[in-house]
Protein backbone atom coordinates (compact mmCIF):
# COMPACT_ATOMS: atom_id res chain seq x y z
CA UNK A 1 0.00 0.00 0.00
CA UNK A 2 1.34 3.43 -0.85
CA UNK A 3 1.66 6.12 1.83
CA UNK A 4 -1.00 8.17 0.02
CA UNK A 5 -3.55 5.45 0.83
CA UNK A 6 -3.08 5.72 4.61
CA UNK A 7 -4.39 8.47 6.89
CA UNK A 8 -3.97 9.22 10.56
CA UNK A 9 -5.86 11.63 12.79
CA UNK A 10 -5.20 13.11 16.21
CA UNK A 11 -8.89 13.90 16.73
CA UNK A 12 -11.64 11.26 16.60
CA UNK A 13 -14.27 13.65 15.21
CA UNK A 14 -11.93 14.63 12.37
CA UNK A 15 -11.43 10.94 11.56
CA UNK A 16 -15.20 10.30 11.60
CA UNK A 17 -15.93 13.32 9.40
CA UNK A 18 -13.24 12.30 6.91
CA UNK A 19 -14.64 8.77 6.66
CA UNK A 20 -18.20 10.09 6.17
CA UNK A 21 -17.01 12.10 3.20
CA UNK A 22 -14.79 9.43 1.63
CA UNK A 23 -16.19 5.93 2.33
CA UNK A 24 -17.97 4.10 -0.46
CA UNK A 25 -19.68 0.71 -0.52
CA UNK A 26 -17.07 -2.05 -0.33
CA UNK A 27 -14.32 0.07 1.30
CA UNK A 28 -12.34 -1.47 4.14
CA UNK A 29 -11.17 0.58 7.11
CA UNK A 30 -8.59 -0.60 9.62
CA UNK A 31 -8.59 1.38 12.83
CA UNK A 32 -6.62 1.24 16.00
CA UNK A 33 -6.53 3.01 19.29
CA UNK A 34 -6.60 2.38 22.99
CA UNK A 35 -9.52 1.72 25.27
CA UNK A 36 -9.47 5.07 27.11
CA UNK A 37 -10.14 6.95 23.85
CA UNK A 38 -13.24 4.87 23.00
CA UNK A 39 -12.35 4.89 19.30
CA UNK A 40 -15.50 2.91 18.42
CA UNK A 41 -17.22 6.32 18.22
CA UNK A 42 -15.58 6.77 14.80
CA UNK A 43 -17.41 3.66 13.60
CA UNK A 44 -20.68 4.56 15.32
CA UNK A 45 -20.61 8.03 13.73
CA UNK A 46 -20.81 6.39 10.29
CA UNK A 47 -24.39 5.35 11.00
CA UNK A 48 -25.64 8.53 12.68
CA UNK A 49 -24.86 11.69 14.60
CA UNK A 50 -23.39 11.25 18.06
CA UNK A 51 -23.13 13.75 20.90
CA UNK A 52 -20.02 12.53 22.72
CA UNK A 53 -16.58 13.51 21.43
CA UNK A 54 -14.69 13.56 24.73
CA UNK A 55 -10.94 13.30 24.25
CA UNK A 56 -10.62 10.94 27.21
CA UNK A 57 -13.35 8.95 28.96
CA UNK A 58 -13.07 7.19 32.29
CA UNK A 59 -16.20 5.07 31.79
CA UNK A 60 -15.64 1.33 31.51
CA UNK A 61 -18.44 0.43 29.11
CA UNK A 62 -18.86 0.17 25.36
CA UNK A 63 -19.79 3.54 23.84
CA UNK A 64 -22.95 2.13 22.27
CA UNK A 65 -24.27 1.43 25.80
CA UNK A 66 -23.42 4.88 27.19
CA UNK A 67 -26.26 7.41 27.64
CA UNK A 68 -23.86 10.23 26.71
CA UNK A 69 -23.50 8.92 23.13
CA UNK A 70 -27.03 9.95 22.07
CA UNK A 71 -26.83 8.25 18.67
CA UNK A 72 -29.33 9.75 16.21
CA UNK A 73 -29.32 7.34 13.24
CA UNK A 74 -29.24 8.75 9.71
CA UNK A 75 -32.31 8.05 7.58
CA UNK A 76 -32.09 4.80 5.61
CA UNK A 77 -30.56 5.26 2.16
CA UNK A 78 -32.04 3.73 -0.95
CA UNK A 79 -29.96 0.86 -2.31
CA UNK A 80 -28.50 1.36 -5.75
Amino acid sequence: MSKECARSFDDLKDAADYLKSELRRGDLVLSGGWQGRHTERVTLAQSGDIACWLERCSKIMPCEMCPELKLAPFPARARV
